[in-house]
This record gives structure tokens, C-alpha cells and sequence, in this order.
């Protein structure tokens, strides 16, 4: 892995990819528990097994229900994880005590990941299409809103992300700067 001394200038790739996966995991996440709350409430007992069991589908509504109307919070909690992990890149680039080569490479990489994240956005949107995960991934608007332009996203992120390195290139030494 590409390093310096406090922080990756592959964060963005690493950015792109867990945008990609933890949206993926919620929504398939709430898909399932979905799915379990749909099979345990449609469950249909006699009379005999409620007085025995007790009224499964009103116990599963009780419990699998409840957490159900909980798990629409994923939906905000993937966008905060994205946006906070893209702050993330700044100020790490703001805070890295290398020699200014290493924007050279950060470039080169942010234009990689431009590149890569055109595929990653196109298959995202095939997601979308799917008859099982598409309509719990439709439902994530912000988060659709950054996969559907991640290459722009990307490229604000990694411009930005380069001024913040720039800028923790010129501090002054006795700030904990490279002093250029």
C-alpha cells in the first residue's frame, strides 16, 4: 500500500470501494430482515397451536416488526458513513508530512480512481434494475444520488482532497508542516 507518514493516498479508492459495499450490504441487509418478518407473520396456526405457542405472527410483529421500522435508519447512516469518510480523506491530506513527490502520486491515483469509478457507478445502476435488491437499493436517495455521479464525486473529492495535501505542504515547520 501506498503510505506516508499520516495517512494513504489511496483513500480514495478505498473510499469508492466501501461506498460501494456498505450501501450493497444495508440494502441487502433490510432486504432480509424484510424478508424473515414477511415468512414469520403470514405464518397461519390453528387454534390449538396459538393456545400452545402463542400467536407467531403477532410475536413476530412484535419483535421482527419492530426492528424492521428501525432499519430505515441504514438508509442515513450509509450517506453519514460516506460523507464522513470523505471529510476523512481531507483532513488526513491536510495532516501528511511528506515530501511533495507524493502529489504526483496522489494524482495519478485520483485519476485511476476517476476511471474506476465509472464502472463501479455503471454497475450500481445494473443493481438498481435487479428485481430483489433494486427496491430497497431505490430507496437510499442520497446514496444513489452519489453512486449514480460518482466519477464527478470522485473527481471533486480527489481535486479537493489534493488542495488540502498542497495545503499541508506549505505549513509552516513549526506546525508540524513539511516546510517547503
Amino acid at each position: 500500500m501506498i503510505t506516508t507518514k499520516k495517512g494513504s493516498v489511496i483513500d480514495i479508492v478505498i473510499w469508492m470501494v466501501l461506498a460501494f459495499t456498505i450501501t450493497i450490504f444495508f440494502a441487502g441487509w433490510m432486504w432480509g430482515f424484510g424478508q424473515i418478518t414477511d415468512t414469520l407473520t403470514g405464518i397461519v396456526q390453528t387454534e390449538a397451536q396459538v393456545e400452545v405457542v402463542g400467536n407467531i405472527s403477532q410475536i413476530a410483529e412484535n419483535t421482527f416488526g419492530q426492528v424492521d421500522s428501525a432499519l430505515v435508519w441504514l438508509r442515513i447512516i450509509s450517506f453519514a458513513i460516506i460523507i464522513s469518510m470523505s471529510l476523512s480523506i481531507f483532513i488526513s491530506n491536510f495532516f501528511i508530512k511528506e515530501h511533495p513527490l507524493v502529489l504526483v502520486i496522489y494524482i495519478l491515483v485520483n485519476i485511476m480512481a476517476v476511471i474506476v469509478s465509472a464502472f463501479i457507478s455503471n454497475e450500481y445502476e445494473k443493481l438498481l434494475t435487479n428485481a430483489i435488491l433494486g427496491p430497497e437499493l431505490q430507496a437510499f436517495t442520497m446514496t444513489n444520488f452519489i453512486m449514480a455521479f460518482l466519477p464527478l464525486v470522485t473527481t471533486i473529492i480527489g481535486i479537493f482532497g489534493a488542495l488540502f495535501l498542497v495545503v499541508g505542504f506549505t505549513r509552516d515547520r513549526s506546525l508540524g508542516g513539511a516546510g517547503l
